[in-house]
Parts: structure tokens; sequence; C-alpha cells
């Protein structure tokens, strides 16, 4: 499945993001960080090693 990390410090902007995202294709994994500190987080949670 397709990982997509939308990080945007405007909730606004990355909530219709998201939206889009998810609409175009339901295989997408849509995740959102509101800065590059939270987005940088998630990718190491995510990476295995």
């Amino acid at each position: 499945m397709p990982k997509i990390l939308i990080i945007e410090d405007e909730a606004a902007i990355r909530r219709v993001l998201v939206k889009i995202l998810s609409e175009e294709n339901s295989t997408y994994q849509v995740e959102e960080a509101e800065d590059g500190l939270v987005g940088i987080e998630k990718i190491k949670r995510t990476i295995t090693i």
C-alpha cells in the first residue's frame, strides 16, 4: 500500500490535501503532520531496520 505523509502547518490545507488524496485512490495510506519534527518522528516509527 502506498504511503503518503503530508507535512503542512496550516490545518485547513492539510485536511483538504488528505481528503483529496484519500478520495483519489482508496489504497493510499495518508498521514499528516503539522510540522517537520512531527513528520520526522512519524517516518522514524515506520522504518524497520
